[in-house]
């Protein structure tokens, strides 16, 4: 009984230190191939604009605004300084981009019409407006690269016949509304 309890005892703890060995090394070191590494133009632009918290239609068209490349135009010269750019998109969001000869963009204007509003929006709306329903809803973007910008949602709400236009800026503060 003893050379038993013994023998199970030394199987239970053989299986225990093989769970314990590792095959793979604890750090990977990978070696990355900088020809293949994209660096953004207008850095500049996508830092102040693009918002974690945005839908994926303001995310997609601003990477689209920001990785367009000026020298495709048929007009591009190199002695131009500004080029203007309109974009509009299938869902309605549309653009006006000022780039430069390199393709940075000094100034931009961006409406959205129709989106899905950020959570903290829709929080404060249901807070600040209990049982009142959107009706439409949009997002204008203003940038320019001496630092200026300016986001605001509009919103219009209705409940029992009455309307409210609502505007609220990216600081999740209220601007205006018509009581």
């Amino acid at each position: 009984m003893k050379a038993l309890l013994i023998g199970l005892l030394f199987l239970g703890l053989t299986t225990l230190l093989q769970a314990q060995i590792d095959d793979e090394p604890a750090i990977k070191v990978e070696t990355v191939d900088l020809d293949y590494i994209l660096i953004a133009a207008n850095g500049k632009y996508v830092k102040k604009v693009s918002n974690q918290k945005d839908c994926k239609l303001i995310k997609d068209f601003q990477e689209l605004i920001a990785n367009f490349d000026i020298t495709s135009l048929d007009r591009y010269d190199l002695d131009t300084d500004n080029y203007l750019v309109n974009f509009l998109s299938e869902h309605g969001a549309r653009a006006h981009a000022y780039y430069d000869s390199e393709g940075i963009i000094s100034n931009s204007r961006e409406a959205y019409k129709n989106l899905r509003l950020p959570i903290y929006v829709i929080r404060w709306l249901s807070i600040e407006y209990p049982g009142w329903v959107l009706n439409s809803t949009s997002y204008l973007v203003a940038y320019n690269d001496k630092g200026l910008l300016r986001k605001m949602y509009k919103m219009q709400v209705l409940k029992d016949g009455k309307r409210k236009n609502l505007k609220f800026n990216g600081n999740k503060s209220i601007v205006s509304n018509n009581k």
